[in-house]
């Protein structure tokens, strides 16, 4: 039983080390969560495929452009 309990808490230890490493894992688990309250879907599995596929889609486009508009200087 303790050796069991040994390899629980070495895992247990790895996932901390992985989470710290990795705090957008955070930001992605509270953003599913609070589209999941929002839309309230029956299917929440299915929701998380198009979750999660619409956002890789969208990170996906490539860099953003910027636009910088005024008016130029006058000599």
């Amino acid at each position: 039983m303790r050796k069991l309990q040994d390899q629980r808490n070495i895992i247990s230890q790895e996932n901390k080390k992985y989470i710290e490493k990795h705090p957008e894992l955070a930001t992605l688990i509270d953003q599913f969560v609070s589209a999941c309250i929002s839309h309230k879907p029956t299917d929440i599995v299915k929701f998380g495929v198009f979750f999660f596929n619409d956002l890789r889609k969208s990170t996906s486009a490539g860099p953003v452009p910027v636009v910088f508009a005024g008016k130029g200087n006058e000599l």
